[in-house]
Formats: structure tokens, C-alpha cells, sequence
């Protein structure tokens, strides 16, 4: 059986590999399970294999500097400016996935 992907914009690599963000913020719910192996990928390119350790549905407006913090961001702001490049116009009222991970191993550095 094929591991499930989760795949992200070459940017947040960086941050992914050094434990920065550990945390995925994905519009609607999505299908992970806690103890899931994932790959990590980024334009066709595998970089990591991690665990979710935590998945929260909740909504837009639910989500806490601390969500921003853990995704990879400074403030709540600059985490919505990043949803909305990536998905267009976001209410407050939409569903979201929050991911949570840990990196098992790495295959490539950035």
C-alpha cells in the first residue's frame, strides 16, 4: 500500500526539516489518522517521512497565534495571508484540517 503524502509549497521545506513547522493547516477535512506514516514532498521530491500526532477539524475562525506559531508563522495574519495565496477567498465559518507532525526520517536535506 502507498503512503499518503503531504505535500507543500518548496518554501516551507526549510522549515519543516529544521522542526520549525510542525503543523499543516488544510481547508476542509481531510482523511489522517493518528499514528499515520506520511511523506513529506514538495514538487514530486520526497524530503521526510513523519508521523501525525494530532489532527484537530475546527474553523478558520477557531485558529489561535499559537496555530500560527506551530505552522510556521510570526502572527495569525501572515498564516491567513498564506491560506488565502493558497485557497483563494477564506471565510471565518470554513472547515479546516489542522495536522499535526513529527519528523521520523529525513531523506534529504534543503
Amino acid at each position: 500500500m502507498r503512503k499518503k503524502t503531504l505535500d507543500f509549497d518548496e518554501s516551507y521545506i526549510k522549515k519543516i526539516l529544521e522542526g520549525k513547522k510542525i503543523t499543516t493547516i488544510r481547508k476542509g477535512i481531510r482523511d489522517f489518522k493518528i499514528g499515520e506514516k506520511v511523506l513529506i514532498t514538495s514538487q514530486n521530491r520526497i524530503y521526510a517521512e513523519a508521523e501525525i500526532t494530532e489532527v484537530k477539524y475546527t474553523q478558520i475562525s477557531e485558529l489561535s497565534e499559537e496555530d500560527a506559531v506551530k505552522d510556521g508563522f510570526l502572527t495569525k495574519e501572515e498564516l491567513f495571508k498564506a491560506l488565502r495565496k493558497y485557497y483563494g477567498q477564506i471565510k471565518p465559518n470554513d472547515k479546516i484540517t489542522v495536522i499535526h507532525f513529527k519528523l521520523l526520517k529525513k531523506f534529504s536535506d534543503y
